[in-house]
């Protein structure tokens, strides 16, 4: 992943998804969670690519039973940690069987789906690679692909876990309003939701526009067809 936001000093030091109307879930610590500057600095695979919002769920469900919230740090490589850049994530509950869900504010989130006999697991000492096609997530195509590596579903810039790239809130429209609204060339530099590309720069046509993408993520052919949430706690 690239790490253009942390790169152009555009990334928050807080947590955004308070803000957005995202909040804990009650077995959670209160939000507003914040890093230290000095986390910027760090370069390379451990550089920051932005927030997350990492869930831990009962399986009561096949999406699960939302029992913590996490406002937590994605590194270029992959890799999850606390708001400190380094540290494992961990959640203010006890042992116990649990799904791991993971979204982001423009991406469409997954949760962990396990087998009747094995749902979830105690996080305390274990890791989950979402990116690898052996960790089987809930719904149907729910994750893009790029080589061998899955990915989360980008172009959600109305944050509700669905894209659209046509009709009543679809999430094409946000990316021109956010430019002006009138002049489709404008651009605007900014840690925004319509920046879909997450290189730090709102464009709505040319290279690297952020439109483009939001059609690829629902099927890149038909305008007309919606990619469903399979998170299980929109927020609209």
């Amino acid at each position: 992943m690239r790490d253009d936001l942390r790169a152009a000093g555009l990334l928050p030091l807080t947590e955004p998804y308070t803000g957005l109307g995202y909040g804990p879930a009650p077995g959670s610590f209160a939000g507003g969670d914040a890093m230290n500057p000095s986390v910027l600095t760090v370069t390379g695979p451990n550089a920051i690519v932005d927030w997350v919002i990492l869930e831990i769920r009962a399986p009561l469900s096949d999406q699960g039973t939302l029992v913590s919230t996490r406002y937590v740090l994605l590194q270029r490589d992959g890799d999850i940690v606390e708001p400190d850049g380094v540290s494992p994530v961990r959640f203010p509950v006890g042992p116990g069987n649990y799904l791991l869900a993971v979204t982001h504010r423009n991406h469409m989130g997954v949760v962990e789906r396990r087998g009747s006999l094995n749902q979830g697991s105690y996080y305390e000492t274990s890791s989950r690679d979402f990116t690898s096609s052996d960790f089987v997530v809930f719904g149907t195509d729910s994750r893009s692909q790029a080589g061998s590596t899955l990915l989360l579903r980008a172009g959600d810039t109305t944050f509700n876990d669905e894209v659209k790239y046509v009709g009543q809130d679809n999430d094409r429209d946000p990316v021109l309003t956010r430019i002006g609204g009138v002049i489709p060339t404008l651009s605007v530099a900014g840690y925004y939701l319509e920046d879909v590309n997450m290189d730090g720069v709102v464009r709505y046509v040319g290279q690297g526009n952020d439109r483009d993408p939001i059609l690829m993520t629902i099927g890149g052919v038909n305008p007309t067809l919606v990619r469903p949430h399979v998170y299980g706690n929109p927020t609209y």
